[in-house]
């Protein structure tokens, strides 16, 4: 084969591969224990809106109830009507149609990059689609932050001193990236991305002089202005005008395939006035009664039931 045929060749590979690469971020607590002491508002974290901040690999957090329930209050109802419940019903649809997520393919191309649709009618009227909010909501809950807000994001900035202006020339930042890649190594490892679902991030860092702290934080932005942005349902930054989604994404799949996955053991600290011992340093997987099923059969049944039904 000629040598420059050789080298097209692996071109086109290395782009082929650089085209299905993508990324999912991890949410933790935005005060407390949980939250890292870097993480500040002055370099953007814990703004408002906010639910959590990034977190790294084992630091992650994650609902372990089986059932997740929700309803609608009375606001909700007279605002949106049935409409409204049949938009937050479909949503909840979508997640539901996620089962067994260890058993997809390993590349996950089961979904899809881009999931994205415009109405170009809702834009005009200035709507956002219930469904999509509803959505990015749960994924939220679930332990999923915004991947492209958190690719790169500051850790922490020192003042030049002596600088004559400290505000915005004269800070120097440490730069960290909290997204990863949902598809392991070889070795059975997560790697720190820049990509979310095919889409190469890069940054720059917006400075807002105020006294006494400013205000500093990374703001993602495509290496290629053509190609799609915020493409995953944990991605949506804001009120996305005509904007909906039609399912999840290979990024939000994959989140939750890393956060589900049996050999996810994360360990909390004992916390203030209390002490953690280790029996076992080998983790084991317990199993406990079925506390929903119980939770269920006592909406309907007495006392006397429940204790005929779960006698042991």
């Amino acid at each position: 084969m000629p040598r420059l045929f050789k080298n097209l060749a692996w071109l086109a590979l290395l782009n082929f591969w650089g085209q299905v690469s993508w990324g999912f971020a991890l949410l933790g607590p935005a005060s407390g224990p949980g939250l890292e002491a870097y993480q500040v508002t002055t370099i953007g974290y814990v703004l408002p809106g906010d639910i959590g901040t990034p977190k790294n690999l084992g630091e992650e957090y994650r609902r372990n109830t089986p059932v997740m329930y929700y309803t609608y209050d009375a606001p909700f109802l007279d605002y949106f009507g049935s409409n409204g419940v049949a938009a937050v019903d479909s949503a909840i649809a979508i997640l539901n149609g996620v089962t067994n997520v260890s058993k997809l393919s390993f590349n996950l191309n089961e979904y899809p990059l881009q999931a994205t649709r415009e109405n170009f009618v809702a834009e005009a009227l200035g709507l956002v689609d219930v469904k999509t909010w509803a959505l990015k909501a749960m994924v939220e809950q679930m332990g999923l932050a915004e991947p492209e807000r958190y690719a790169w994001t500051l850790h922490d900035r020192v003042q030049i001193p002596g600088f004559p202006l400290p505000c915005p020339l004269g800070y120097v930042y440490s730069v960290i990236m909290r997204n990863f890649d949902p598809v392991p190594t070889p070795l059975n490892q997560f790697q720190a991305t820049p990509y979310v679902n095919g889409t190469l991030y890069s940054y720059f860092i917006n400075e807002v002089c105020q006294t006494p702290d400013p205000l500093g934080q990374t703001i993602p932005f495509p290496v290629d202005p053509l190609d799609f942005t915020f493409t995953a349902v944990a991605s949506i930054p804001g009120p996305m005008v005509g904007r909906f989604h039609t399912g999840l994404t290979r990024d939000d799949v994959g989140g939750l395939r890393y956060l589900l996955s049996p050999q996810n053991f994360n360990f909390e600290s004992a916390g203030t006035n209390t002490l953690a011992e280790v029996t076992n340093p080998v983790p084991q997987l317990l199993f406990t009664s079925n506390l929903t099923e119980f939770a269920e059969q006592a909406l309907t049944n007495n006392a006397a039931t429940l204790l005929t039904l779960f006698r042991t």
